[in-house]
């Protein structure tokens, strides 16, 4: 025994509950126990006779559930449900599938009684704006084939400039490989943007070879090729490096929008170099394959190109004060509808799914909070358009960690799923506010949230509108936000108001008399503890069965902790070996008092955040007057409108900084390679006739200006400069080889000789992008790719009467001077 050390394992676990009740209780405290002598212990246990208290003898020992702090229903059934968030960074697709995989290894070992289903998976919607923009790209490039096709009139010469796009989006994705850009919506939709971009290059290249076959027959396919390629070099260089230019603005474009379109432009230029290695090489070394003497006999003619050419002698013989009239005018009236278009931050996706927050005063209990959960829930049943209905109350009371919000009892999260054809959420949500106002539920809050996927938390905030109102007064800050408030509910347009803080919430304070409880050994957190044990319960220990555990709480009977005005009688009991009631030694009385105070900036600030409906623009033009009504110069206290209006105004403000700037870069670019300051002044009064386009584009589609819009405004610039680019090198060429030709006749005939390319080119980038122009809704890349339809479209039939124009009026001037 000497030689060995045991460990001595002292064994008292419960095995059976009833045991719990036979713990031994004693009246003496431990302090004055330890301080008693072995002998005065054993005079007082031979005198005590029958002071044996056990804890059933004081309490009632009973296996129970843990008391309910939250409910969960779906479809009007009772459920259990549960919340799987991804962690940050992690691909929420890729979590998505492990999830499944996992649930269908468990439902094996499920009841069959038990139906497991999903109720909401975020990355279906990724997944499907994923297919469609796969859908738009492939569609766009089958459009922009047979456009070449219908110009060219020959499969192998069409196939050629479609060998562009291929080659220009593989070496796209290796490029943002290295850049590390994953696979996302604006990734993609940058490609989709730019699939009838990167074959613009190729059909110039390619129609320009054709042109030259046809005035020089007699030399050799190579020297046809070469020199071909070699006249069309600086406007293909020139065309592409605007359209990269533009790209460079994005990095100055700030907050949400600078993030989401920066991968867009990184994505769309790195197709864009691609494509002036696969028009200046690839397509001349592929066009050496073509039988050139077909070519030679080939008709070529197209009704619309022997329409033009009188048109546009006709438009250049009419005085310039007439004709140019016309143009103001365009200009003018895309200015003053552009004052008419509504202007939000981003744009509305409808995913068919909403989620409706509902807050009750503090003190309301999880049996009300249920009821009226159960209502809206039979009310969204009513509405045809609703397919699942998911109403959690609560929470499990269970500690989720800070990343995860929880519910209290008197707040209910409803989500509701649509079908797939019907209204729009919007319009469903809107009525749903408005019933909800109709029901008069005493300080009850709404917050509606529609947007979850792409642009779902771009805005720090699920309402649209946030108002803060600041002072240092909180009983003034109190008064104007509830006017502000009121106002807000009486407009038809808002719903879903919010304030932050809400309502003052009510509760027992206890005063404690420091003196008084010092006097009989407590301090503040003795009788903190006391309390918290006697309302909420202690759990002493646990009880083990098998590898289960369960809780033992102890707390008071539920009759004598129903009754707040009884916590005064609460005993305590003294270090001293005295019972002390709670009212003896505090001052307990009700108050309310706010759940937080908020600063921002330094000064109290309340939040009072709220939904839109149509026309954001117009309605907080509305909001601002009521808050004026309500707040004059001379009070203390400052309102200020943000939220989506700060995030718009801030969007617009940078987007204007990107325009300007890409506007003074296009310039520099085009001014080094035409060697002339006054060259590129023609070919940018193409850019207000393709933003105007723009403007008319989103005007008559019912489209708001929104950031997406602004790039594809940005991207404009870029994109209209092209064909004024080609016809003012064309000129540039014709009269170094011809210097003592007619200059009118020089000019109509170089427009008609470049008519081709530029329907080509134009027509396959607004082909290219119909696609997505069409998917308004589920595309977040639709309202760009309406701009750039509409610019194009516009700009491409001013384009080829107004550049020959101002070309001449310039040159004009140059001789009288």
């Amino acid at each position: 025994e000497d030689l060995y050390e045991y460990t001595v394992k002292t064994v008292g676990e419960f095995k059976y509950v009833s045991e719990v009740g036979d713990v031994l209780l004693t009246k003496d405290d431990r302090q004055q126990e330890q301080a008693r002598t072995s002998k005065q212990l054993r005079k007082e246990s031979s005198r005590r006779t029958g002071g044996i208290i056990y804890l059933r003898d004081i309490a009632e020992v009973r296996e129970s559930i843990k008391d309910a702090t939250g409910r969960s229903r779906y479809n009007q059934r009772e459920s259990i449900s549960l919340s799987v968030f991804p962690q940050s960074g992690s691909n929420l697709v890729a979590m998505s599938k492990l999830v499944r995989a996992k649930l269908k290894q468990i439902e094996v070992k499920i009841p069959k009684t038990v139906n497991v289903e999903i109720i909401y998976d975020q990355s279906d919607f990724i997944k499907s704006s994923l297919h469609n923009i796969y859908f738009d790209a492939t569609l766009g490039g089958i459009l922009s084939f047979v456009i070449i096709l219908i110009f060219l009139k020959d499969l192998a010469a069409a196939l050629i400039i479609l060998v562009a796009l291929p080659i220009s989006i593989l070496a796209a994705l290796s490029m943002m490989y290295f850049a590390g850009i994953s696979i996302n919506t604006m990734s993609l939709g940058g490609l989709a943007l730019g699939v009838g971009m990167v074959v613009d290059n190729s059909n110039v290249v390619l129609e320009g070879i054709f042109a030259y076959l046809q005035k020089h027959p007699d030399k050799s396919k190579k020297e046809i090729i070469y020199e071909a390629t070699s006249r069309q070099v600086v406007s293909v260089i020139a065309s592409t490096l605007t359209l990269i230019a533009i790209f460079l603005p994005f990095i100055f474009v700030s907050g949400v929008a600078g993030q989401l379109f920066k991968e867009m432009a990184l994505t769309i230029t790195f197709s864009m170099v691609a494509s002036i290695a696969a028009a200046l090489i690839l397509v001349p070394r592929l066009a050496l394959n073509l039988d050139f003497e077909r070519y030679k006999k080939q008709d070529t003619s197209m009704k619309i190109l022997d329409v033009f050419p009188p048109m546009l002698t006709k438009f250049l013989a009419a005085p310039r004060g007439k004709t140019w009239r016309f143009l103001y005018g365009y200009l003018i009236i895309g200015l003053i509808l552009f004052m008419f278009i509504p202007k939000e931050f981003m744009p509305k996706l409808d995913e068919r799914r909403f989620t409706l927050n509902v807050t009750l005063p503090p003190q309301t209990t999880l049996k009300v909070t249920t009821d009226l959960g159960k209502k809206i829930e039979n009310y969204l049943f009513s509405v045809p358009e609703v397919k699942n209905v998911i109403v959690n109350i609560g929470s499990s009371g269970e500690d989720i960690g800070a990343e995860v919000e929880s519910l209290g009892m008197n707040q209910a999260r409803i989500i509701g799923r649509l079908k797939k054809r019907g209204r729009s959420t919007d319009k469903i949500v809107a009525e749903l506010g408005e019933e909800l106002k109709h029901w008069r539920v005493d300080q009850m809050e709404t917050e509606f949230i529609t947007q979850q996927g792409l642009f779902g938390s771009s805005l720090g905030s699920s309402a649209g509108l946030t108002i803060e109102v600041k002072g240092n007064n909180l009983v003034e800050l109190e008064k104007k936000s509830t006017e502000i408030k009121n106002e807000l509910a009486g407009m038809p347009d808002i719903y879903g108001i919010k304030t932050i803080p809400s309502q003052l919430v009510p509760e027992l304070k206890l005063d404690i008399q420091r003196e008084r409880a010092s006097l009989f050994g407590l301090n503040v957190q003795d009788i903190s503890a006391t309390l918290l044990a006697a309302i909420k319960g202690y759990v002493a220990t646990k009880f083990k069965e098998r590898e289960d555990e369960y809780d033992i709480r102890v707390r008071l009977r539920p009759e004598d902790r129903s009754d707040l005005s009884r916590m005064g009688e609460l005993t305590i009991y003294s270090p001293f070996g005295r019972n002390i009631q709670l009212a003896q030694i505090s001052d307990l009385k009700f108050v309310k008092s706010l759940p937080e105070i908020r600063r921002i900036e330094g000064q109290r600030t309340y939040l009072i955040m709220a939904n839109t409906g149509k026309g954001f623009s117009k309605t907080v033009a509305r909001v601002k007057k009521a808050i004026n009504m309500v707040i004059s110069p001379d009070d203390n206290v400052t309102a200020e409108i943000t939220g989506e209006m700060l995030a718009l105004r801030e969007s617009m403000n940078s987007a204007v900084f990107a325009l300007a700037l890409a506007v003074v870069i296009i310039y520099m670019i085009l001014a080094s390679q035409f060697e002339s300051l006054i060259l590129p002044l023609i070919i940018m009064i193409t850019i207000p006739m393709g933003i105007i386009g723009g403007v008319y584009a989103l005007f008559f589609s019912f489209n708001s200006i929104n950031s997406v819009s602004m790039q594809g405004m940005i991207m404009l610039i870029g994109l209209v400069v092209n064909s004024g680019i080609i016809l003012v090198d064309r000129y540039k060429i014709a009269r170094t080889e011809e210097p003592g030709r007619d200059l009118v006749e020089l000019v109509i005939e170089c427009t008609v000789e470049r008519l081709r390319p530029i329907l080509m080119t134009t027509l396959t980038t607004i082909l290219g992008v119909l696609p997505t122009a069409l998917a308004v809704g589920s595309n977040a890349t639709a309202p760009m790719a309406i701009t750039i339809m509409g610019g194009e479209t516009f700009r491409l039939v001013l384009t080829l009467f107004f550049v020959p124009s101002a070309y001449l009026l310039i040159e004009s001037a140059k001789k009288r001077d």
